[in-house]
């Protein structure tokens, strides 16, 4: 049973996999070498020279550490200026607060009586912009080891890093290959299929970067006929196993597909758990400090992807409920719409045949003329929403017409009225 379904006994594999796997980084997992402090940085480049000859990188991957390496050693580089502003920020707000005695409700009360002790009011002043002082001292004073020149000048980080990976990188996928992994990927997140469908809200094509990453390192293992380990701290349902809190390796469905494609073996786990691997089977020693900020900055990107989609989860169902009363809107002017028409025919049938009317019967018909001018403004009203309803203009221009034809009706309705009521009063 275990050679038939390796991917439920993959646990009985692993140790294999550690041994004569190619080690694949995902993006995240070089980039941390921009967002470690210096001293861990070190080690963890210890730590991928030891491991060198079996690193490799796919084309994607490194399309993405290029974009990316740039927003991060901007972050980093200019990470003093920006918490000294903060810092300053707020400390100007309560010290303003102060000396106008004034700010929110609940502190009015006892700032009211800070008005009347200058001697406590000039004392708490005096240690606040000293105590500014000594914070941007203290910030000035730190070691700043990334700086902003990396962008354009000699980057040590990046020398190091392309004299590790050297070459081995997977080869770019062919534009007939990317466009039938994007035509595919449909059908995949949609069948919630992993990898990559958690990424389904993400605009345009970028959803389907797992997805190519995947098709690459299937490409890399039939290429090289070894197994693959999979560094990645991307731990979300379309990649790993989550149960009770615990991670459980990759999906199952991943490593029977990847084995029916390549005929290889799967896995992935952590940078952490990289970390731990590669140094205890080199007795790399003093890696825990490397490994907490490890886990510190994995733990800071997933909350910045749940905030990420929980807000364009949010800013989706704002739109889908604007659209919703768009539609009740658009809605409320079809029915007078078509009494309209209806009315139309009546006046139409009554000139022809020269039918007499009572008064009643005659506001009958005039009533329906009366609404569909009240719809006439409401849907004026909401013509540039119903283009947010993707309305062509012809659509518009169908709807629209009708109130000229409306106009014109009304003239002919006053021109036979007064027949009518002649015909009533015989």
């Amino acid at each position: 049973m275990k050679t038939k379904f390796k991917e439920h006994h993959i646990i009985d594999f692993v140790e294999q996999i550690y041994k004569d796997a190619i080690i694949v980084l995902d993006t995240n997992s070089i980039l941390n070498l921009y967002r470690y402090s210096e001293e861990n940085r070190g080690k963890y480049f210890e730590i991928l020279k030891k491991a060198k000859d079996r690193l490799y990188l796919t084309h994607h991957i490194c399309n993405e550490f290029y974009k990316n390496r740039l927003t991060i050693i901007e972050n980093r580089s200019s990470f003093k200026d920006t918490i000294k502003e903060l810092i300053e920020e707020n400390q100007n707000k309560l010290l303003n607060i102060i000396n106008n005695y004034s700010g929110p409700d609940k502190y009015n009360s006892a700032l009211s009586i800070l008005k009347h002790e200058n001697e406590l009011k000039e004392c708490i002043v005096s240690e606040l912009e000293t105590s500014l002082k000594k914070i941007d001292s203290s910030i000035d004073k730190f070691k700043q080891d990334l700086d902003f020149n990396y962008v354009q000048g000699k980057d040590p980080i990046l020398e190091e890093l392309v004299e590790i990976i050297n070459d081995k990188v997977s080869l770019e996928l062919t534009l007939e290959e990317t466009e039938a992994i994007y035509k595919g990927g449909i059908e995949r997140y949609e069948k919630e299929i992993p990898p990559g469908y958690k990424d389904n809200h993400k605009d345009s094509i970028e959803k389907f970067g797992d997805l190519i990453i995947w098709n690459e390192l299937q490409a890399l293992s039939v290429k090289t006929s070894k197994p693959i380990l999979f560094i990645s701290d991307d731990r979300k349902e379309d990649w790993a196993i989550k149960f009770k809190g615990h991670d459980l390796g990759p999906r199952k469905e991943l490593i029977k597909e990847f084995i029916k494609n390549t005929n290889n073996l799967f896995y992935s786990i952590t940078t952490k758990n990289f970390i731990r691997l590669i140094s205890e089977s080199y007795k790399i020693k003093d890696t825990e400090t490397l490994e907490e900020e490890t886990e510190t900055i994995q733990k800071n990107i997933q909350q910045k992807e749940i905030d990420n989609t929980r807000y364009n989860l949010t800013r989706l169902q704002i739109w889908k409920n604007n659209n919703i009363e768009k539609q009740k809107q658009l809605n409320q002017t079809q029915t007078p719409l078509e009494e309209y028409f209806n009315a139309q025919k009546a006046l139409e049938k009554i000139k022809r045949d020269g039918i007499s009317l009572s008064q009643e019967e005659l506001e009958s018909i005039m009533n329906p003329m009366g609404k569909f001018i009240n719809a006439k403004e409401s849907l004026e009203k909401i013509k540039k929403p119903m283009d947010d309803l993707s309305m062509t203009q012809d659509k518009m221009d169908k709807i629209m017409n009708p109130f000229d034809k409306f106009i014109s009706a009304q003239e002919k309705l006053k021109g036979i009225k007064n027949p009518t009521d002649n015909f009533a009063n015989s």
